[in-house]
Formats: C-alpha cells, structure tokens, sequence
C-alpha cells in the first residue's frame, strides 16, 4: 500500500536528488513532492521574486516502500536516510501531508496568492491561500508574507507564503 514518506538529503543537493528520483519513479511508479513557494524578497532597495524550499534538506514520496524500495533508494547519491526512528521508518500522516497538497501546484510550488488590502483588512483575490484563511496566523504586510503553520512528523513549521498585493485599478478591471 503507498504511504508518504520523507527523505532526508544532503543539503543544497535536494534538487539532484529529486531529479535522481523522477528517473527512478518513472520506473517504480510512485510520486515525489519538492514542495517550494515563490515570495518577494528585497536586496539592495530592488524587489525580486524568489523561490524558496519550503523544507530544506526533505523530499516526500509515496511508495509503496517494499525492502527492495527502501534499499534502492538509500543507493542515490546525496540521501542520508527515509526518516523513521531505530529500524522502521516513519510514514506521514495523511492529515498532515493534505495541507501541503492542497497549496502546491502541479509542479509543487506554492505560488503567491493575490491580495487586496482593504481597510486593514485583506481579502484573498486568486492563489493557494483562497479558502484556506483558516492557516493564517499572522500576515506582515510590508513584507507582503502570511505566515501559516505546517505540522509535519509531530513538528509545527511556521512558513512565510508570498502576498502579491492588487491595486484597485487591477481589481476593478476584473
């Protein structure tokens, strides 16, 4: 039966080894999550467009993890190990790996959720976080960032999601 897993790699290597593993998926039929997010980052007064792991030094899949698949896979390059405690592994919860699912695209990147600020209120226009205010503990507007919590294996990570503010012209072409 499939389950989702974590793998924990090298750091700085997390892409490589993703792409060691859609090889090896496109064998064993099984499913990888990169999960990153796209933001705003400022550097030297400029405003750019970032992309960010989302868990560095992680990747997920969803195997069914036979013996013959966990040795394989601690064959790649770059991979310390298929998270777990003494000799099992430890499967994600599927509570835990639908909040991130629900938030990532296709390729899965969590892209950044338009915006409209009105009257120190926000309403959410179009994005991943339309529907699901719900994550929301706190939003930092001059950052342009809400920060939602990510409970993975027991482990709550707050992570700052890109905010891509509207102006009112925009919104009211729509």
């Amino acid at each position: 039966m499939r389950k989702w897993y974590t793998i924990h790699v090298e750091q700085g290597k997390e892409l490589l080894v993703k792409l060691y593993l859609e090889k090896f998926a496109s064998i064993n039929d099984f499913q990888i999550l990169f999960p990153r997010y796209i933001r705003f980052e400022w550097k030297n007064g400029e405003k750019y467009c970032v992309e960010k792991l989302i868990f560095k030094n992680y990747i997920f899949i969803f195997v069914d993890m036979t013996p013959t698949t966990y040795y394989e896979i601690l064959r790649f390059p770059n991979i310390h190990s298929i998270l777990g405690h003494g000799d099992s592994i430890q499967v994600i919860a599927q509570n835990e790996i639908e909040n991130i699912l629900k938030l990532v695209d296709n390729d899965g990147i969590i892209q950044m959720t338009e915006v409209y600020f009105v009257k120190g209120e926000i309403e959410f226009i179009k994005g991943p976080l339309c529907g699901h205010s719900n994550m929301i503990c706190k939003i930092n507007k001059r950052k342009c960032r809400a920060y939602i919590n990510i409970n993975i294996g027991g482990s709550i990570l707050p992570i700052g999601l890109g905010l891509m503010p509207l102006e009112r012209e925009t919104r009211d072409a729509e």
